[in-house]
């Protein structure tokens, strides 16, 4: 029995289409992981800097492939803004990382230089 000629391009298809949606998902996630590290200001406890490397290493691979094999253009936007988000996150991890050691330290030079208690019983 032989299968229809559509029957490939539909599981081509349907493949393609769940991509597109985890991609989606994707970058809905990271939407908010953005406003919720800048609500909160603890991004460097809700990942790690490895983890942002490695996204950017590859989105940063899927442009030069995209580049390389000469896709649409609209893929090629689409990774420059994966690029862009990622870099966006790479620099707020690195501020607020930044920030908050900064602030810890001064917490603890002020509790280092607090005089001890002077009371008498």
């Amino acid at each position: 029995m032989a299968l229809p000629i559509t029957a490939g391009c539909d599981t081509a298809w349907n493949r393609t289409r769940v991509c597109s949606d985890a991609s989606s998902t994707e970058m809905q996630y990271l939407r908010l992981q953005i406003y919720e590290a800048y609500r909160n200001g603890k991004v460097e406890e809700a990942m790690s800097f490895g983890f942002l490397l490695f996204l950017f290493s590859g989105d940063l691979s899927s442009l030069v492939g995209c580049v390389l094999t000469s896709q649409l253009p609209i893929q090629i936007v689409t990774v420059v803004f994966y690029i862009f988000t990622d870099l966006l996150l790479i620099s707020q991890f690195l501020y607020y990382k930044i920030k908050n050691n900064s602030s810890k330290s001064k917490a603890s030079q002020i509790v280092l230089h607090c005089p001890p208690n002077m009371e008498t019983h």
